[in-house]
């Protein structure tokens, strides 16, 4: 990658802490691998492909499905702490 692709920044909605923190619009330049991106006020933050969105839209349908999958995630736990049985030890 040269200089000049380095230098080019946009602006991108982040998923990757959006059930805990919500979509963040961040200025972002590409990193040397082109699946991810990294933050221009901050140098360890990276994010990956799948945490990243040019479009809002993508964002939005992106965090639905994150909280979709965290709540089917914990009703299955909660599911297995009502079936627990607790007894005395022995």
């Amino acid at each position: 990658m040269t200089d000049t692709d380095k230098s080019k920044t946009f602006v991108v909605y982040v998923t990757k802490y959006a059930l805990t923190q919500g979509i963040r619009k961040c200025h972002v330049t590409l990193s040397d691998n082109p699946k991810f991106v990294r933050r221009l006020d901050s140098w360890s933050e990276v994010y990956a492909k799948n945490e990243w969105h040019i479009l809002w839209n993508e964002a939005y349908c992106r965090a639905i499905d994150m909280r979709i999958a965290k709540l089917k995630s914990l009703e299955k736990s909660i599911a297995r702490l009502q079936r627990m049985t607790f007894e005395e030890p022995t």
